[in-house]
């Protein structure tokens, strides 16, 4: 079965993952980056406070470990991670699509401010609303202001 299958690869392949993040982290200038330590069959994600200061960056955290939950030893030792974006092959073959949301928001760190969102300036009342149109709608929005 397709879930049984994905559940070994994340349980067996967590530390690869934990380290394709920390490189996204270190490009954010995050002091403290994800650990992700495993008890028996549960993964455990300590996640810098950073990732929950808007609903945008919950969003993307959670579609990194979607795609790249099953990135490779060989794929995470690459420096060029835009390379190991582009280049890596979801688990989910359907799923591809949603790398370019990440790449997106990888190109704008340090140009963007994703954890301080102006509601008001982007005429959205409700954080889910941001969430419901993207990260990618919420990348243009933020580049047009």
């Amino acid at each position: 079965m397709r879930k049984e299958e994905a559940t070994t690869v994340l349980i067996n392949n967590y530390y690869n993952l934990q380290l394709f993040i920390n490189k996204i982290e270190d490009k954010l200038g995050l002091l403290k980056c994800t650990t992700i330590v495993s008890d028996e069959d549960t993964l455990i994600f300590k996640v810098p406070a950073y990732w929950n200061k808007t609903t945008p960056l919950i969003s993307v955290y959670t579609l990194i470990i979607r795609c790249f939950f099953n990135i490779t030893e060989e794929e995470r030792n690459n420096e060029d991670v835009l390379q190991m974006i582009t280049n890596h092959k979801c688990f989910i073959d359907d799923d591809s699509f949603m790398k370019k949301p990440i790449m997106k928001f990888y190109n704008n760190i340090g140009e963007v401010k994703f954890h301080k969102i102006n509601y008001d300036k982007l005429d959205v009342m409700l954080a889910n609303q941001i969430h419901n149109f993207g990260i990618d709608g919420y990348v243009k929005l933020l580049n047009l202001n």
